[in-house]
């Protein structure tokens, strides 16, 4: 891992961690708006806040975002098969959470630096604007994808 993101990795995914155990744990959303809301928080809000926060940590947001992503879902797998589901999650499942936090925390840090101000002003080529939408497609696939899946559950 490169030199200075490490502590912001680790950061990043304790707080994702911290949040999606507490609100998996207490079902505080499930009471207040049903599990569309609870899986709209966990699958969506929480990894835009983790994309917000890598862009206010460091200036290799994208890569603390995605490795932060990275070690939460593992550690949120072993928390999912062990504590929190009676049915421990498949790998697809898995597959499908780490996907959705890793593109919505690259959400969060692309609005982080087009609120900031810190987005390049022209001057995209083609090559690049036609990653970003792909980016932007591929985690609309797979959030839809994994809602879906849990949702059928």
């Amino acid at each position: 891992m490169r030199k200075g993101l490490q502590l912001p990795v680790f950061l990043l995914a304790v707080g994702t961690v911290l949040v999606v155990a507490y609100l998996q744990a207490s079902l505080v959303l499930v009471r207040l708006g049903g599990s569309e809301l609870h899986w709209g928080v966990i699958l969506f809000a929480v990894p835009v806040a983790n994309g917000l926060a890598a862009a206010l940590l460091t200036r290799k947001a994208y890569l603390a975002s995605f490795l932060s992503s990275l070690l939460a879902s593992g550690v949120l797998l072993v928390l999912y098969r062990t504590i929190f589901w009676k049915e421990p999650p498949s790998l697809v499942q898995a597959a499908g959470f780490f996907t959705t936090l890793a593109l919505f925390s690259g959400f969060g840090v692309t609005g982080s630096k087009l609120i900031g101000g810190r987005a390049r002003r022209g001057g995209h080529d083609a090559a690049r604007r036609a990653v970003l939408v792909l980016y932007h497609l591929l985690a609309i696939s797979a959030a839809v994808v994994t809602l879906v899946s849990y949702l059928q559950k």
